[in-house]
């Protein structure tokens, strides 16, 4: 089965916490290994920022599920291609911590921004996760 990639961007429910972050994270670790989808998960200012890969058919089930999921709301598609190779491939769900302080505000306005031009550029949408990444690690 072909690979393909996906990104979205969601608004948090009220309410979800570190706690709710960590049982999203156990359950997706363990459900995408077993479905062959890889990923990683964002969180900045009450949004969630997701890309996943893995076969067109686990993508297509994982979104339906994910479309129904009261944790989280207003979910964008950015983008979905094809996929020659994964990013994520070490991870069934990677995790980057949020990005703190003022930084943490720019980082959640700059997924406003993104989200707001849904659906974009694949290449726009990963530098933003890439560059948020790195920022979350300095």
């Amino acid at each position: 089965m072909p690979l393909q990639h996906l990104a979205y961007i969601s608004v948090a429910a009220p309410g979800i916490g570190q706690a709710d972050i960590e049982r999203i994270l156990e359950q997706s670790r363990r459900n995408n290994a077993s479905r062959d989808i890889s990923g990683h998960l964002q969180c900045h200012g009450g949004l969630f920022f997701q890309i996943l890969e893995g076969p067109g058919t686990a993508l297509d089930e994982l979104l339906a599920r994910l479309g129904n999921d009261p944790r989280h709301a207003d979910m964008r598609l950015l983008f979905r291609e094809p996929l020659q190779r994964r990013q994520f491939a070490d991870w069934s769900m990677g995790y980057g911590p949020c990005v703190a302080g003022d930084a943490g505000t720019h980082a959640a306005e700059r997924l406003r921004r993104l989200r707001d031009t849904a659906p974009c550029g694949t290449q726009r949408a990963l530098n933003l996760f890439l560059s948020l990444m790195t920022e979350a690690d300095a």
